[in-house]
C-alpha cells in the first residue's frame, strides 16, 4: 500500500498527520508513504524535510498545480498494488489501514473508504458537525449495502492502483476530485465499500465564514 499525502500550506498538522501513518500498525515492509508538497509558500516543506532526517517515506516537491495533480504525480510513480489518499490536516488510527484491506478480497472492489469523525469539537460549529459526520458514517454503510456508495473522502480512501492508472486518475480540472473520482469508478462498474471499523479524524471549520465556504464549494 502506498499512502499519499498531498499537502499544501499544512504546516499546522502536517507533523501528527504523517506520524499518524507511520505508528500504524500496519506491516511496514509493505507500507510506503509518500508525501507532495504541492508548491507550499509556508513552513510545510522545512518540516517534512526534518523528518525525513529521522524516519523512512519519500517527498515529492512540485510546483502549486492543485490536489488532483499532485495525486496523479504519486499514482505515476506507484507500483503497489494499493495506492491511498489521505488528507495533510487529517489522521488515521493505528489499525485503521490494516481493517481496510480485506476488502480488496473481491475483486471487483475498486475503492475502500474510512469512517471519519471530527478532530475537535471546540465550539458550536464544530459540535454540529460531529454530529453530522456521525449520521455521514451510517448513511454511507447504508448505501455501500444497496451498492449505491458513490464518494471517495480525501480522509484516508484506498484505491486499486491498476483500476486508477486504468481510467486515468484524478481529474485536474475538477473542484472536487474526491467526487468525481467516485463516480467515474462507479460508471466503469466498480464497487466502493466502506469500513466503519477504520477511524479516521480530520479538522472541520470552526467558524460560520469557514463552513459557508466549504459547503458552497
Amino acid at each position: 500500500v502506498t499512502i499519499v499525502i498531498p499537502a499544501y500550506n499544512e504546516e499546522e498538522g502536517i507533523e501528527k498527520t504523517i506520524m499518524s501513518v507511520l505508528s500504524s500498525d500496519y506491516p511496514k515492509q509493505k507500507l510506503k508513504l509518500v508525501v507532495v508538497d504541492d508548491g507550499s509558500t509556508d513552513n510545510t516543506r522545512n518540516i517534512v524535510e526534518k523528518l525525513l532526517k529521522k524516519y523512512n517515506f519519500e517527498l515529492i516537491n512540485k510546483k502549486n498545480e492543485g490536489k488532483a495533480k499532485a495525486l496523479n504525480t504519486a499514482l505515476s510513480k506507484c507500483n503497489t498494488q494499493l495506492f491511498a489518499c489521505l488528507d495533510a490536516d487529517s489522521y488515521v488510527e493505528k489499525d485503521s489501514i490494516k481493517r481496510m484491506i480485506p476488502h480488496f478480497d473481491e475483486s471487483n472492489v475498486g475503492a475502500t473508504i474510512s469512517a471519519i469523525k471530527v478532530n475537535k469539537t471546540k465550539n458550536i460549529y464544530e459540535r454540529l458537525q460531529r454530529m453530522e459526520y456521525i449520521l455521514v458514517i451510517m448513511t454511507r454503510k447504508l448505501m455501500a449495502f444497496i451498492n449505491t456508495l458513490s464518494v471517495t473522502p480525501g480522509v484516508l480512501s484506498v484505491y486499486r492502483t491498476k483500476v486508477l492508472k486504468k481510467i486515468n486518475g484524478f481529474d485536474e480540472t475538477s473542484l472536487t476530485e474526491d467526487f468525481e473520482i467516485a463516480m467515474r469508478l462507479k460508471y466503469y462498474g466498480y464497487d466502493i465499500e466502506i469500513e466503519t471499523t477504520a477511524i479516521t479524524y480530520t479538522n472541520v471549520p470552526d467558524s460560520f465564514s469557514e463552513l459557508w465556504r466549504q459547503r458552497v464549494r
